[in-house]
């Protein structure tokens, strides 16, 4: 058997310890993380954790806009489980919730500055101010496995869209509010995967990441 592998770039990672049915985030699973850091993960399917952003500097204008702050009672409960699960205590307030590419992503502001968010039944985390910088401006997920393949994050203030670059050919990803997200189950597998996440910047210009998993091993 083959669980779908879940990979990020090197930042501070919050693991997920706990099943989170209010936010549609079931079942605990493991998952190994990119360059640097694995992560306990909380999955709805495959794959769930959660991430780091913060208040002070985060440049990520969009998100955290009073216009994307959720009345909904429903959505302020399921950042009450996310922040508890993750450990992670929010700073007071609604939340934020908007969509990407149909995906939901909830976040919420946390006591100690940072941003965390959630793609609803995947991924999630908390960013720090500087965890985004203008040479790496993205915050990559890729969730990969038989039947998943996802690469998902948030990106920096001044990202116009996210491409992902797969040998020769480029698709692009849903991208609203900072967050982006690109899905094509057929490239899900067993052999390993990896590209480049092309991030274009407002003016013109562009910002290449890489992005890989490893070849998966049978439990």
């Amino acid at each position: 058997m083959f669980n779908a592998r879940s990979r990020r770039r090197p930042g501070v990672a919050v693991a997920l310890l706990a099943p989170i049915a209010a936010v549609a985030l079931v079942g605990i699973s493991t998952a190994a993380s990119s360059t640097a850091t694995d992560r306990a993960a909380v999955a709805d399917g495959p794959v769930a954790r959660a991430r780091t952003l913060s208040a002070g500097d985060l440049r990520i204008a969009a998100a955290t806009a009073a216009s994307l702050t959720s009345p909904s009672p429903a959505d302020g409960a399921a950042a009450g489980v996310f922040a508890q699960a993750a450990g992670v205590p929010t700073a007071g307030g609604p939340p934020q919730a908007w969509e990407v590419g149909g995906r939901g992503v909830l976040g919420y502001s946390a006591a100690d500055g940072r941003f965390c968010f959630v793609f609803r039944g995947l991924t999630g985390g908390c960013l720090a101010a500087g965890s985004l910088t203008d040479e790496q401006p993205l915050d990559i997920t890729t969730d990969y496995g038989p039947g998943t393949f996802r690469v998902y994050g948030l990106a920096l203030d001044g990202v116009t869209a996210v491409s992902i670059r797969i040998g020769a050919t480029e698709y692009p990803a849903a991208f609203a509010h900072n967050a982006f997200f690109f899905s094509d189950a057929a490239r899900g597998g067993t052999a390993g995967i990896s590209g480049e996440l092309v991030a274009t910047v407002s003016d013109g210009s562009a910002r290449t990441q890489r992005f890989g998993v490893s070849p998966l091993t049978a439990n």
